[in-house]
């Protein structure tokens, strides 16, 4: 019996964190204030290049988030596809 109360505490313990979660998802907009973006990088760049994404990469980010115009080289495109890193 105390197995399956300490159980029913684990998983409610486990939902009540997913929740807090989802709650905190970054959107796009709000990426630059968003305390669930510790892997994702808003660069305020009108044009990005390689060394912006390898510097971002170095660093642990996985998702960068761009200007609405911003210009990114092929080269940068090519190492976010390499490095499986969302430009957004």
């Amino acid at each position: 019996m105390e197995l399956e109360k300490l159980i029913e505490q684990v998983v409610a313990e486990v939902l009540k964190r997913l929740a807090a979660l989802e709650d905190n998802a970054c959107t796009p907009a709000d990426a630059h204030t968003c305390a669930d973006s510790a892997h994702t990088l808003v660069l305020d760049k009108r044009v990005v290049t390689e060394r912006d994404i390898r510097d971002a990469h170095v660093q642990g980010y996985k998702v960068i988030h761009l200007k609405e115009k911003a210009i990114v080289t092929l080269l940068a495109r090519d190492y976010a596809t390499q490095y499986k890193i969302e430009l957004l």
